[in-house]
C-alpha cells in the first residue's frame, strides 16, 4: 500500500513536528512509535505466512509493553487491531459491519467490567485521572477548559465533544511557548493536509477501507482518551504523538495523486518513473 506515495508517507511517519520532537530522545514516546511499527510488521508477515510462530511471539511481546507502558494505548489499539485482522479478506460492506460490530462489544465489555467487578470501575478510573491532570494543571500556563466528569455513561458521552475538540483541535493558536508554537503550526498544517486529500479523494470503491478505518479508529479511541484525561494542551501534544501518524495515514489512503497532477509542487512526492 502508498507505493505511489513513498515520499508522502515519509513525511506522514516521521516529520510530523510533535513526532519528531518527542520521538528524538529516550523517552516513552519514541519507544511507543517503535514498538508500533515493531507490531505492525509482525503482522504484515503474520498475515502474509511469513515467520508465523517468531510474528505471534513479536506481536505479543509488544501487547505486552504496550500494557506495561501505558494501557490506555493498549485499549486504543486493540480493537483496531483486531477489526483489521478480521476483515482482511472481506467486502467494504461487511468492513464497516465488522468495525461497528468491535466497537459495540468493546463497549459492552467496558460496561460488564463495571457491573460485575465494581472495584474496578473504568469511569471511575478516568474521573480519577482526570482530577489528578486538574490539580496538575492549575499551575499551566496552558491548561483548557475541560467539564469535570460525571462517573456515569451519560457523564461521560456530555464531556466527549469538548475532549474530541481538544484533542484534535488544541492549540490553534501561537503561544510564548515554542513548543506550544510548533503544535499549532502543525495543527493547521494537518488541517490543510485533510482538507487536501478529502477535496482530491479517490472513489470510494478504490479506497483502501479495512486500512483506513483501522487507522481512523486507533487515532481517533486515543484522541477521545486523551480528551477525556487532560486539560493541558502540552500533555495532550505529547500524548497524542502516536496516534498521529496513523491519522494523516489513514487521509493518505484517500488521497489520489492523478487529480492533484495540475498541482506542480506535488511532483516533489510523487515517484519519478525515469529514474
Amino acid at each position: 500500500e502508498l507505493r505511489d506515495k513513498p515520499k508522502l508517507l515519509m513525511l506522514c511517519v516521521y516529520f510530523a513536528p510533535s513526532v519528531l520532537v518527542w520521538t528524538s530522545g529516550l523517552i516513552k514516546e519514541a519507544f511507543i512509535v517503535t514498538f508500533l511499527g515493531v507490531l505492525l510488521n509482525a503482522l504484515k508477515n503474520l498475515i502474509d505466512n511469513r515467520k508465523t510462530v517468531i510474528s505471534v511471539a513479536i506481536i505479543i511481546l509488544c501487547l505486552l509493553f504496550l500494557y506495561t507502558i501505558k494501557i490506555y494505548l493498549l485499549i486504543a489499539f486493540v480493537p483496531a487491531l483486531l477489526a483489521f485482522t478480521l476483515s482482511i479478506k472481506n467486502s467494504n460492506r461487511l468492513i464497516f459491519a465488522k468495525y461497528l460490530i468491535i466497537c459495540l462489544a468493546f463497549l459492552m465489555a467496558g460496561w460488564l467490567i463495571r457491573v460485575f467487578i465494581p472495584s474496578y470501575d473504568p469511569l471511575e478510573i478516568i474521573r480519577i485521572k482526570q482530577d489528578d491532570f486538574q490539580k496538575i494543571a492549575l499551575l499551566a500556563k496552558s491548561r483548557i477548559y475541560l467539564p469535570v466528569l460525571d462517573p456515569t455513561p451519560l457523564g461521560l458521552v456530555r464531556i466527549t465533544p469538548v475532549a474530541i475538540h481538544n484533542a484534535l483541535f488544541r492549540p490553534v493558536l501561537i503561544s510564548s511557548s515554542p513548543l506550544i508554537c510548533i503544535a499549532s503550526v502543525e495543527n493547521w498544517l494537518i488541517f490543510l493536509f485533510i482538507g487536501c486529500c478529502l477535496l482530491f479523494s479517490k472513489p470510494l470503491n478504490e479506497i483502501h477501507w479495512n486500512l483506513v478505518l483501522m487507522c481512523l479508529l486507533y487515532s481517533l479511541i486515543l484522541f477521545t482518551l486523551i480528551g477525556w484525561i487532560t486539560p493541558e494542551v502540552g500533555a495532550i501534544v505529547r500524548y497524542k504523538v502516536p496516534a498521529i501518524p496513523f491519522f494523516l495515514i489513514a487521509f493518505l489512503h484517500v488521497l489520489d495523486l492523478d487529480k492533484m497532477k495540475r498541482l506542480n509542487f506535488l511532483f516533489l512526492f510523487t515517484p519519478n518513473p525515469a529514474r
